[in-house]
């Protein structure tokens, strides 16, 4: 696992409402996004490619700090570095007070919030989720998903902001693997009257600066601000604009022109073409818009194997 994903996109010049300032952060404005997926999936219970928006995990990353830190994983739900046992394999978190839900759950995030996501991974209707690769580094964790158990043992709740873990053997990037979405905290209460994927992707709430307002299949995702998102709670979002917009199913040369002509702010899932790169890199203006930034998601590198008289894996 590499946690680094290399997005190359060449940004607007302004989000749509407000003038950029290349020094400065300016709140307001609308981010434009394009994609070329006809299907944006937004329950973290499945792979989601735009959940730092509106979902905090215990631990994520601080993107806006010095570039040799953007992949080092530090406290965000979470209130600072967890206890962790003489054996290394129990890990005891406190939660960061006055984190809480967009509308309608509104409420603030548990240490139950966390157990309830891990064990949504093991719903046969996130297939076909990654999440269990991960999870099952969790004691009791494969045993509740082959449903031998009703919960997850290495999982407990003492109180509202403690959640203690426990491993089935030390791993010295479990910390890394919290800031991956599938570990977002969920609300039990609400979630429950929606089906595991695409159907709570449609009602998706979380703790982050933004919230679902709209959700058009193959078209459109619209993300507007939590009002009950606290700043002074979250060490790792600025949250500049007031509204991101993603435009579903772009082929990717119009994703290219529309950016370059300043009609959107960037891309969400395809690159700058090759045969662009060296003429915007020749352009003094366009160049400085031109980066290459870590975005602390995953690379996935699948192997398959044939051992000698085994089975494929």
């Amino acid at each position: 696992m590499v946690c680094l994903l290399l997005g190359l996109a060449l940004l607007g010049a302004a989000c749509s409402g407000r003038q950029q300032d290349a020094g400065h952060g300016v709140r307001g404005g609308t981010l434009q996004v394009l994609s070329e997926a006809q299907t944006v999936g937004l329950d973290t219970a499945g792979f989601t490619s735009v959940a730092r928006a509106y979902a905090r995990t215990l631990y994520g990353y601080n993107l806006a700090g010095p570039p040799d830190q953007a992949t080092v994983p530090v406290p965000d739900i979470a209130s600072g570095p967890p206890q962790l046992s003489a054996d290394r394999r129990t890990y005891t978190f406190t939660l960061r007070p006055g984190v809480r839900y967009a509308p309608p759950v509104n409420r603030e995030v548990t240490a139950t919030d966390f157990i309830t996501a891990i064990q949504r991974l093991y719903d046969d209707r996130a297939s076909p989720s990654q999440g269990p690769v991960y999870a099952d580094l969790i004691a009791g964790a494969s045993r509740f998903g082959a449903g031998k158990t009703r919960s997850i043992s290495g999982l407990a709740a003492p109180n509202p902001h403690t959640l203690q873990v426990t491993l089935v053997q030390p791993a010295g990037d479990f910390l890394s693997i919290l800031s991956l979405p599938y570990f977002a905290p969920v609300p039990g209460e609400y979630a429950a009257s929606y089906q595991v994927g695409a159907n709570y992707s449609e009602h998706v709430v979380g703790s982050g600066p933004y919230s679902l307002t709209t959700y058009v299949p193959g078209q459109t995702v619209i993300l507007d601000r939590n009002p009950n998102w606290d700043p002074a709670t979250d060490p790792l979002r600025k949250a500049w604009v007031d509204r991101i917009q993603i435009k579903l199913d772009v082929g990717i040369s119009s994703i290219q022109q529309q950016i370059e002509h300043q009609d959107a702010d960037l891309s969400l899932d395809s690159h700058v073409p090759q045969a662009r790169v060296d003429a915007l890199r020749a352009d003094p203006e366009r160049s400085r818009r031109l980066a290459v930034t870590p975005t602390a998601s995953t690379l996935f590198l699948v192997l398959e194997t044939k051992p000698q008289g085994g089975r494929d894996r």
